[in-house]
């Protein structure tokens, strides 16, 4: 009854502050837009950036996008690079809070790269915090605990002491998601008193929260109480949801554990609404883990199973390989109680896998744990006791308490169990001696017959393990053999890749030509087919892009031939006109590849887009083999078409010719070249290409983007489109922004 009390006085409590709190951080919210509006320049943007971040606090994502968006414009038009740096972290934050953690860390690494370039210390530092904890959160301990420890290194040089304090906690909770408590308390300690120093208040409510759960894995629920309703307090008169759900969720698990099953689910139900209002997805499905096993345990197992199943959909999505194995072990457990032994079995062996590679190590205890009893009731007692000592071992080293005991108990009953089965069968044996001379006959042929059953039995098996081993030694013989040749041809496509690499054009050289530009070039295989050509002559930059048969290893050895026959053209070309340049490619392909054949036709061929821009007579002339190009001016897109047939499907000698177009150029006039492998690609839920309309579509929708932005837009909207599905062609797109140097 005093848990009830306790509970509605502070209900009523949250209740009575949190309008309260939002109605503070409004105010905070409506001076910051006063500054922002009586500035200009860096110190207008840094007060814009603040107010995004307050609104990510307030879970306003309308609010958010708004003054993010505002940010980002304005520090880009001033080329304000800290300003760059802070969006892009702050990106990072938006996706971390939505569970997306590959997104975050790609622009906490964006934002970090900035940071760099402008030495920016504490930027740097807190870049490295916000990519250890993405990893944390993707359970890849070892690389989170490296970039926390370079963040620590880098504010302990600052002399910021609050961030000193940040870097412990998360060292703290690294080492505690780990499962190493040793190490956790001793960071999470020098935290808490270095933060009670600086009275501050953010990192003494997280600390607190931290201790708690060490204490609460440690099965001391007094003192994890105590940590825990410390910290509440402070996650509400800070605003902070994320942290006060979290709260709510551990402070369920202790009552559970406590055996108080109203108190927890009350928690629990709290800790589910506050984490939808927030969406945070890692914290949906903890909670509705841990609801699944309240209810396992009152032996609701039909509802325990559903809150379960919607738990693991959630931890598939966001990739959390810990709630996985949370979860299975709870299955489990649900299995061993129906006497599924063989599924029970099989989903603890695969927590064993995954929580093994991921150092998950209470996991993998409580998998061995629950494979001994499984073992235990499948009468398996030698895999029983097997199992239980793996599982004091770890709990040993976990908890750092002698379990010797129980393991020379298990051990006891072990041969007591042996001793007894050998006096059961003395006792036996003594019965039958006891039987009449007939019946002694009966059991002496029983046993003789019956033993050479069993001599045969195991002449036979031997026969099939002789076998099987010379089966298994030849197959391993082959096995290696087929390695060895694929060793060889692996090594010589690598080969053949650094080949097609120093052919194609330098980064030094491609930039000096069109400095405004980028190149998004992503082969199929280890070899492509595609290629790009540039090059400079008599005032005139020429570039190409060219998709040949195939790809691989015969479409990249098409690719060279194409590009080392295309240089040669043009070195002889006087005119330099695109038509003629591709009328003479034609026919050396031909030529070449007609080589020792008796058909006049060739079935190879090349898809390309060739451009040439005069840059003193500020024009641009263009033909093309089935690949067109596309111009983008003012916000609209003009499509140059190439003709309808390849290089090298014309006989030498016939009379169609390629289409020379000559266009005049203007200031921000935005070129791209392209061949099929972007529009062709399978992905996206219908399993469909992504087809030209769209793709056109994605070009006049980021156009207004530095072109490094764009090709990251490019590159980043393939892989979700494609998601897990092959790639289907080679990608290959260049894009040139014309600029005073072009036109």
């Amino acid at each position: 009854m005093q848990v009830f009390k306790s509970f509605l006085i502070g209900s009523f409590f949250i209740i009575s502050i949190l309008p309260l709190q939002l109605r503070a951080q409004q105010e905070v919210i409506d001076s910051l837009k006063k500054i922002a509006n009586d500035n200009t320049g860096e110190k207008r943007i840094d007060v814009l950036i603040k107010i995004a971040r307050k609104y990510v606090d307030l879970s306003d994502e309308k609010e958010f996008k708004t003054y993010l968006s505002l940010s980002q414009s304005e520090s880009k038009k001033i080329n304000y690079k800290k300003g760059i740096g802070a969006v892009n972290n702050l990106k990072g934050i938006y996706y971390h809070l939505k569970s997306d953690y590959p997104n975050s860390m790609l622009y906490h690494k964006e934002a970090l790269r900035i940071r760099s370039e402008i030495k920016d210390s504490t930027g740097i530092s807190s870049s490295l915090n916000n990519i250890a904890l993405s990893y944390l959160y993707q359970r890849n301990y070892k690389q989170s605990i490296e970039y926390h420890l370079q963040a620590l290194a880098i504010r302990e040089a600052l002399g910021d002491q609050s961030l000193v304090s940040t870097s412990l906690n998360n060292l703290g909770n690294a080492y505690l998601e780990m499962g190493n408590y040793l190490k956790a308390i001793e960071y999470l300690q020098r935290s808490n008193r270095l933060a009670e120093q600086l009275g501050d208040k953010v990192n003494i409510s997280y600390t607190l929260s931290n201790i708690s759960t060490v204490y609460r894995h440690l099965n001391n629920y007094v003192l994890a109480k105590n940590y825990l309703q410390r910290a509440i307090p402070l996650f509400i008169n800070l605003g902070d949801m994320n942290n006060l759900s979290e709260a709510y969720l551990n402070m369920g698990i202790i009552f559970k554990n406590e055996n108080k099953i109203s108190e927890a689910e009350m928690y629990f139900n709290k800790a589910l609404a506050t984490y939808s209002k927030i969406n945070s997805q890692a914290g949906i499905a903890n909670t509705l883990q841990s609801l699944g096993s309240l209810n396992k345990d009152q032996g609701k197992l039909g509802k325990a199973i559903d809150y379960y199943t919607k738990s693991v959909v959630l931890y598939k999505k966001i990739g959390d390989s810990q709630g996985l194995g949370r979860t299975f072990l709870e299955l489990a457990g649900i299995y061993t109680t129906n006497g599924e032994y063989t599924q029970a079995r099989n989903m603890l062996e695969e927590v064993v896998k995954i929580a093994g590679e991921k150092q998950i190590q209470l996991q993998v205890r409580d998998a061995f744990y629950q494979l001994s009893q499984v073992c235990s009731k499948t009468l398996d007692y030698p895999r029983a006791y097997q199992y239980l000592e793996l599982y004091l071992k770890l709990n040993d080293s976990l908890n750092n308490e002698s379990n010797t005991k129980q393991i020379n108990e298990l051990s006891a009953n072990f041969e007591n169990e042996k001793k007894e089965n050998e006096i059961v069968l003395l006792t036996k044996d003594k019965q039958l001696k006891e039987k009449s001379f007939r019946e002694q006959r009966i059991i002496r042929f029983s046993l003789i017959g019956g033993l050479a059953l069993l001599f045969i039995l195991l002449f036979v098996l031997f026969n099939r393990y002789r076998f099987k081993q010379q089966a298994n030694s030849l197959l391993e013989n082959q096995k290696k053999e087929i390695e060895k040749k694929n060793t060889t041809i692996t090594d010589s496509i690598d080969y053949a890749r650094t080949i097609q690499e120093a052919i194609l054009p330098s980064a030094k050289m491609f930039e000096t030509l069109f400095p405004h530009s980028f190149i998004l070039y992503k082969p199929k295989a280890i070899v492509s087919g595609d290629f790009y050509w540039v090059g400079e002559k008599d005032n005139k930059a020429l570039c190409a892009v060219a998709d040949c048969t195939g790809h691989g290893v015969p479409g990249a050895f098409m690719s060279m031939l194409g590009n080392n026959i295309l240089e040669n053209v043009i070195r002889k070309e006087k005119h330099l006109q695109p038509s003629s340049i591709l009328n003479s490619l034609n026919e050396e392909i031909i030529q070449v590849m007609a080589k020792g054949q008796e058909r006049s036709s060739v079935k190879n061929g090349m898809d390309i887009a060739l451009i040439s821009i005069d840059k003193i007579e500020k024009k641009l002339e263009y033909a093309g083999a089935h690949n067109s190009i596309y111009i983008i001016r003012n916000g609209e897109l003009i499509e140059i078409k190439a003709n309808e047939f390849s290089i090298g499907s014309l006989n030498k000698g016939e009379v169609t010719s390629f289409t020379n177009h000559i266009l005049g150029l203007e200031e921000n006039d935005l070129i791209y070249l392209f061949s099929d492998g972007y529009p062709d690609q399978i992905g996206g839920n219908e399993r469909k290409k992504f087809f030209y309309q769209p793709f056109r579509d994605l070009l006049l929708s980021i156009c207004k983007l530095e072109m490094w932005e764009q090709k990251k837009c490019l590159d980043e909207t393939i892989i979700k489109w494609k998601a897990e599905l092959e790639q289907t062609d080679d990608i290959l797109i260049i894009g040139i922004k014309c600029n005073p140097y072009l036109v």
